[in-house]
């Protein structure tokens, strides 16, 4: 891939907020995780797990996530990936790692959605979720934590690339020499 290759992927990916009916294959949501995967993590510990709901738990997710008002656009996404986040595996290895596990989530979550967006998918990063009833529908033990949940599929036709509007450059960087 090109650095020009990069930036399009970069400026094209969006939070999508209306998605078309087609599916989404559990092969296509494999290659991304896949992708993902190689994500950097403190120690190489990799305290992420993904719950692909695609299934029979769908409806139910999709009602949780849209509960008092939340993100009502869920009920076009055709997957939800909820992102869980394994301090465990951290504080078994070495206690003082487990403070990485949030970081490493969210670096593993950002190559997430970049993967989905080079596969042809969009994807919406979720902000509002109850964490607990989401844990106990999907069956997550206690001591995962699901900071990430994602709306995965396609854009319906005629949803547009938005402009970015970011701060400037000497608004964010600085060299100190």
């Amino acid at each position: 891939m090109t650095s020009e290759q990069l930036r399009e992927l970069y400026l094209t990916r969006q939070s999508c907020r209306s998605f078309s009916d087609k599916p989404v294959t559990k092969e296509q949501i494999r290659e991304i995780c896949s992708l993902a995967g190689l994500a950097p993590s403190a120690c190489n510990l990799q305290p992420w797990q993904v719950c692909a709901v695609t299934g029979d738990k769908l409806p139910v997710v999709k009602a949780l996530l849209k509960a008092r008002g939340k993100a009502p656009f869920v009920d076009d996404a055709p997957a939800i990936l909820v992102i869980a986040e394994d301090a465990r595996v951290s504080r078994a290895t070495n206690p003082a790692l487990s403070y990485f596990a949030p970081y490493d989530a969210g670096e593993f979550t950002a190559y997430l959605v970049l993967a989905a967006k080079a596969a042809g998918l969009d994807t919406c990063i979720l902000g509002w979720h109850d964490e607990p009833e989401l844990r106990e529908k999907l069956g997550l033990p206690e001591g995962i934590s699901v900071p990430y949940v994602i709306a995965l599929g396609y854009a319906s036709g005629g949803y547009e690339t938005r402009k970015k509007i970011r701060k400037a450059e000497e608004e964010i960087l600085s060299f100190c020499d």
